[in-house]
């Protein structure tokens, strides 16, 4: 094992002669700005950042692509007059959340909003 050395090692004779071996360490003086250097990818590195990259494209487009579970009709209802799509939905779909029970409602029908007309078939979805 050899010890680190902070001059040159002297030359001996039976070493071939290469020149003075150059210094690897410098003193710098405080005020001088030294540039760190960026990151170093190795090619393995490179590699796997590329594989995790593809892989994440890929499940993203999966997740996105995948189509939202079709809602099933369990039954149809007609509004009675001055009946709103809140109270339809409060009595139709008591266990849900009358929010999520409005929202189903108006995508299972197509509806254009949250408005509906005496005499209308509402489709209500199995709950």
């Amino acid at each position: 094992m050899r010890a680190i050395s902070w001059e040159p090692l002297p030359e001996t004779s039976a070493a071939p002669t290469r020149g003075p071996r150059p210094r690897h360490l410098s003193v710098v003086p405080p005020s001088t700005r030294v540039r760190r250097a960026g990151v170093r990818l190795t090619r393995r590195g490179r590699a796997a950042l590329g594989a995790t990259a593809v892989a994440t494209a890929a499940t993203i487009g999966i997740v996105l692509a995948a189509p939202a579970p079709a809602l099933t009709v369990d039954h149809a209802v007609t509004v009675r007059p001055g009946q709103t799509l809140s109270q339809v939905a409060a009595e139709e779909l008591p266990g849900m959340p009358l929010g999520q029970a409005v929202v189903e409602l108006v995508e299972l029908n197509d509806l254009p909003g949250v408005q509906v007309a005496a005499g209308q078939i509402l489709q209500v979805p199995a709950a």
